[in-house]
């Protein structure tokens, strides 16, 4: 509703006319369709979905500029119109007419300089070493397929495998020699292998391996693990660094957890954090030169001279700065002050960052004490009682 409201009709019909023919009984507004698509794609709702939001929700016929009677369309309609959109090669339109509306309201434009920064988010995992991640890998799957195909499993895997991935991987229960561990390690890599196997064998359904948590086990052991086969046998080993190692992915590309495959593992200074990286913009254009502002172009501005505090105005210059004014400040706005008044605010030029920058200003100030007396019956001070200046 905000979007109609603000922007009006964003799309219209005659943009999308290279799209549709000139004969024949007249269709579906094409610029109701793109806003549906553009409201279905940031909600992410199927088809039908989004046909019953333009049917039943008063913001999308709001959006649309549809009556409240109105039945909306069938959900077939989205896809036609997609397909039109690619076929006569407006894919763009959609991006293109929003943000061409939004400079013609002077919301967007182009050029400027962007100061980009990022800050650290976590990420709603547990922190896992190697060995915890292949373990707690391979026991997700194991978790996977029990619900997915319970007797499957029963016959692609033994009993030893319940009393190893049963419970949870936790450090705490895991051996503390560094041999014990190498091993522990090895053998996930080659039990991680062998469910592979099963999984993309003949006689596994095929819908197993587009399970979430297999293909999760499938590309973590790409980036852990390195396998050969050699006359019948197979050597399973951990990857390590190069050169002493078969090499480990880059951090940008390494996954940290089963549970979230966006997830990354970052450091920032003296920061590490497993998570995500939240980018943040900032503006560092300056203001334009208006009226009301320093630089102002207002009528009776003389091209080449610049006006605002400590310089006088030339007869008949209208900007709306008085000398004694601070900059962008009209006279009329609340904090000037006012038409005719001489103020002492010091010159303040904008920042690196618009912020303002100027000399702090320690002259005393005076204070204003309250004589004593008394108010008289009507509630007023006598005169020469009240406040003044010392």
């Amino acid at each position: 509703m905000r979007i109609r409201e603000e922007l009006g009709e964003v799309y219209a019909d005659a943009r999308f006319a290279a799209a549709f023919g000139v004969r024949g009984r007249p269709g579906i507004s094409p610029g109701q369709l793109m806003m549906a698509s553009v409201l279905q794609f940031t909600e992410n709702l199927a088809d039908r979905q989004a046909a019953d939001a333009v049917r039943d929700r008063v913001s999308w016929k709001y959006a649309l500029g549809l009556e409240l009677d109105d039945q909306g369309f069938d959900a077939s309609v989205l896809s036609e119109f997609r397909s039109r959109l690619v076929a006569g090669d407006l894919a763009c339109l959609a991006l293109d007419a929003l943000l061409a509306r939004l400079a013609g309201l002077g919301l967007v434009r182009a050029g400027g300089r962007q100061r980009t920064d990022s800050t650290h988010v976590l990420g709603a995992i547990r922190e896992l070493n190697r060995l915890e991640l292949a373990g707690e890998t391979l026991r997700a799957a194991l978790e996977a397929l029990a619900v997915a195909v319970p007797d499957w499993l029963a016959g692609a895997i033994d009993e030893s495998w319940q009393q190893v991935y049963g419970a949870r991987i936790d450090d705490l229960h895991l051996p503390e020699s560094q041999a014990s561990r190498q091993a522990l390690m090895v053998r996930y890599g080659a039990d991680g292998y062998y469910l592979l196997e099963q999984v993309h064998g003949p006689g596994a359904p095929a819908w197993l391996r587009e399970l979430p948590a297999v293909q999760a086990l499938r590309r973590i052991w790409i980036q852990q693990f390195c396998r050969e086969v050699t006359d019948g046998r197979q050597e399973v080993r951990r990857r390590e660094k190069l050169p002493e190692g078969d090499g480990l992915p880059p951090g940008r590309d390494r996954l940290i957890s089963p549970y979230d495959l966006d997830a990354r593992y970052s450091i920032k200074r003296e920061t590490g954090w497993g998570g995500y990286k939240a980018p943040l913009h900032r503006d560092l254009r300056r203001p334009r030169p208006g009226p009301g502002r320093t630089g102002c172009h207002g009528p009776g501005h003389r091209p080449g001279t610049r006006c605002g505090p400590g310089r006088a105005a030339e007869p008949g210059h209208q900007c709306g700065h008085d000398p004694g004014n601070r900059p962008g400040l009209r006279d009329d706005h609340p904090g000037s002050p006012g038409p005719g008044r001489q103020g002492s605010a010091a010159r303040r030029a904008p920042g690196r960052f618009g912020l303002p920058v100027g000399r702090a200003d320690h002259r005393r100030r005076p204070r204003l004490r309250d004589h004593a007396g008394q108010p008289d019956a009507a509630g007023h001070l006598r005169p020469g009682q009240g406040r003044r200046r010392v």
